[in-house]
């Protein structure tokens, strides 16, 4: 899954370079497409070699004869010749793992440049006609831009009902229903092949389910709803075995405005994003993060209709806190970016309205807080942003020194092989302190870091 928000890849499902290579084997007329931690890159394949081991820079491959452990007639290490529009006038290689079934390639353009290569599984293959042929989509329901859909990707089930008890989706048991009457669904796949759990559902037209129930299985999962100009997503670490209910909200219009979220157990680190186009020409995504939310008690978020403003309720008997970041832009003005607002609390039991106080410079927010939800305000504050963070990056040899100042609502995300990086004095990603610096040494490669 890809979040538009910070263009980065937040879940990333499956991917099997054995049946890329095949595939290519048989015919090229495919575009290879790769993933990895921040974005995704598109190459053209030319060939493919068997026997043969690409160069750690990927310019060049060499003979390897080197057989997989369970026969040994069959090559471990193969290559796609590819032309990548990024090194023209290059010949560069996609190496293929057999063994493990892994591919690499190599993504760095310069001695100084410190971005990750492309390795591990997602690697997928797309017919060229996707791009020659006329444009297509599949047909869900009668066209609009107004329909309701909501998916589910990560390490969770989901299970979708409305108001009459009907059913889609898997069961506390794991076991598969399909039983609710109008609504359609697409299926995302796992490479060309394989079906995955995660489907856009797309209730009936004019309705929304009366509940989601995510079934958690431990990981991570994110929920993501989305209705004409309107977005909202959830992401969480869920607790195994555990039911997490959403309930949609709608205005009085019946469309889309937010969200209720009651989870079973309690959660930590939770994120929660909601999105709105106020016109044609301004837009703004409210992103709350480092939530913990109590299990059993209703989380809230919605837009506020007519204004620039979101209302967050907090039934539990504790106060919540989250870190606020405010993405907007007004295109007419010329005005856009991300806000940074610190640490937001809401009190136990209130409902608390955020409004964009002086669109469209966004500097500072209006917190009205009622705290017995009659209504009316009990008090109201202004909350003025904070100074957008910078990362400062030194790299000699393979020591890099990473620092920056601690916003709350930043995070820093890395290479995604940080597993196999070997820290000095420790490396640390979140936390409340002023500062952040770390150093971390490795071997080769590239490192990427980006604070967003």
């Amino acid at each position: 899954m890809y979040d538009q928000s910070e263009g980065r890849v937040i879940l990333n499902k499956g991917g099997n370079p054995r049946e890329a290579f095949n595939r290519l084997v048989r015919d090229k007329n495919y575009v290879i497409s790769m993933l990895r931690s921040g974005g995704g890159h598109a190459v053209t394949p030319v060939t493919v070699h068997m026997g043969s081991k690409v160069s750690a820079d990927s310019d060049s491959m060499s003979p390897d004869a080197t057989p997989v452990s369970w026969d040994p007639a069959i090559p471990r290490y193969r290559t796609i010749e590819i032309y990548d529009n990024n090194f023209p006038g290059r010949r560069r290689f996609i190496g293929i793992d057999w063994e493990l079934n892994e591919f690499c390639y190599d993504r760095e353009d310069s001695p100084t440049e410190v971005r990750p290569d492309y390795t591990g599984k997602p690697i997928y293959t797309l017919p060229l006609s996707i791009w020659r042929n006329s444009r297509t989509r599949p047909r869900i329901i009668e066209d609009s831009l107004e329909i309701l859909y909501e998916i589910v990707a990560g390490d969770a089930n989901v299970e979708h009902e409305d108001a009459s008890g009907n059913k889609w989706g898997w069961d506390a048991d794991g076991r598969f229903k399909e039983a609710y009457p109008e609504a359609k669904t697409l299926f995302l796949m796992d490479g060309l092949e394989e079906q995955t759990k995660s489907a856009l559902f797309f209730p009936p037209p004019g309705t929304v389910p009366a509940v989601t129930r995510i079934r958690g299985g431990g990981g991570e999962y994110c929920f993501h709803a989305d209705q004409g100009s309107v977005m909202v997503q959830l992401h969480a670490n869920s607790t195994k075995g555990a039911t997490d209910t959403i309930n949609l909200e709608t205005d009085t219009k019946d469309k889309l405005c937010g969200f209720q979220l009651t989870p079973q157990a309690s959660l930590t680190n939770v994120r929660a994003c909601i999105g709105t186009e106020f016109s044609t020409t301004e837009t703004a995504t409210f992103d709350l993060s480092q939530m913990d939310l109590v299990g059993k008690e209703v989380f809230s978020v919605a837009l506020v209709d007519g204004v620039r403003a979101i209302e967050v309720r907090n039934t539990a008997a504790q106060a919540l806190t989250y870190d606020l970041k405010v993405n907007a832009v007004d295109y007419g003005a010329g005005i856009g970016g991300n806000r940074y607002f610190g640490q937001v609390t809401v009190p136990a039991g209130a409902t608390q309205t955020i409004a964009l106080a002086d669109w469209p410079q966004n500097a500072n927010l209006r917190a009205d807080t009622d705290l017995d939800n009659d209504g009316t305000p009990d008090s109201t504050a202004f909350i003025d942003a904070l100074p957008s963070p910078e990362l400062h990056i030194t790299r000699t040899g393979s020591q890099v020194n990473v620092s920056w100042d601690h916003v709350p609502g930043t995070t820093l995300m890395t290479s995604p092989d940080l597993i196999n990086w070997t820290p000095v004095g420790g490396v640390v990603l979140k936390g409340s302190q002023a500062s952040y610096s770390t150093t971390i040494q490795k071997s080769g490669g590239e490192v990427y870091f980006q604070l967003f």
